[in-house]
């Protein structure tokens, strides 16, 4: 059988066709419709990502008690589980096999759940299941959920627990409305892959390599990680505005407080003044919200947003 790699495997298609594979995708731009029904999910899905946060499932650790969780939630769907117990030296000969970093052979617990009926062809989800260690400066319990403001703080809650929650409430919303499901799979993927993602998708690419997508359900690594989120995601944009006033010539030698002030610059003005010119221009279309305003040199940060 034709060997097929883990980065050919997920990159096989591009972004836009990965979307359109999937059904009820026809467009980028997520409808009104559809973040009003994923609105409607976010309580359930709070409960569940809390539920997993507070299973400690640290990179290296076989995450069978984290596991548990998934495996609870997706049994109530209709999957097919398939539960696996890996170990990375089963693939020491892998071309693609990475020492698992820390070091440890498991086994570790994976799941993969595949739709009782499915049609045509497939598209899949995954995400992974293990975390960062607990490090220093925690200032909340990294096993408790916490939301602060619009902020949710806890051990996985973007890395990668939040994934797997967000992956199998879509499950659970595409069951509802009758729509084809998706192949799921909580793997874990730190450390190298080996410990999951590896074992899993060469498995997977030897039964169905003809899955038409693989969505990987993650915050963005590029490095600018919320900064994607609400600039691509959300459709935000930062604008930084830095305007320096100025004063007059002095009318008294030695004191500046002498200047007359109509000659001076007022940094407020100005800033004013360039927002206006904005919002008539350039920024017509969208929504303009100034947030902060910083005086003396005058600092505006603006967000922008699309209609």
């Amino acid at each position: 059988m034709k060997e097929i790699s883990r980065r050919k495997f997920i990159g096989s298609v591009s972004a836009l066709t990965m979307l359109t594979a999937m059904p009820g995708f026809t467009q980028t731009k997520p409808t009104n419709k559809a973040l009003k029904l994923a609105e409607s999910y976010r309580g359930e899905l709070l409960t569940l990502l809390t539920e997993l946060v507070h299973v400690q499932s640290l990179s290296g650790e076989s995450a069978a008690n984290a596991q548990a969780v998934v495996k609870s939630y997706l049994s109530k769907l209709p999957y097919r589980i398939e539960e696996s117990k890996d170990r990375p030296s089963s693939y020491a000969n892998h071309p693609e096999f990475m020492p698992p970093d820390p070091a440890g052979d498991g086994p570790f617990v994976n799941l993969v759940g595949w739709p009782q009926k499915s049609k045509g062809k497939q598209f899949a989800m995954f995400a992974h299941i293990d975390t960062e260690s607990v490090y220093d400066n925690w200032q909340t319990d990294p096993f408790e959920a916490k939301l602060v403001g619009n902020k949710l703080y806890g051990l996985g809650t973007a890395d990668d627990k939040a994934g797997v929650a967000a992956m199998l409430v879509a499950a659970r919303a595409m069951e509802k409305m009758g729509a084809p499901l998706p192949v799921v799979m909580s793997l874990h993927g730190k450390g190298g892959g080996c410990r999951g993602s590896l074992p899993v998708f060469d498995r997977i690419s030897k039964v169905n390599p003809s899955l038409g997508a693989v969505l990987y359900v993650h915050p963005a690594e590029t490095g600018r990680g919320l900064e994607d989120i609400k600039n691509s995601v959300q459709g935000i944009a930062d604008l930084q505005l830095i305007v320096t006033g100025w004063r007059g010539p002095q009318m008294e030698i030695g004191s500046i407080d002498s200047a007359d002030w109509g000659a001076g610059g007022n940094a407020v003005d100005v800033c004013w003044k360039l927002i206006s010119h904005l919002r008539e221009s350039v920024f017509k279309e969208v929504m303009v919200n100034i947030g902060i305003m910083n005086g003396a040199t005058v600092l505006v940060l603006l967000l922008i947003k699309r209609h």
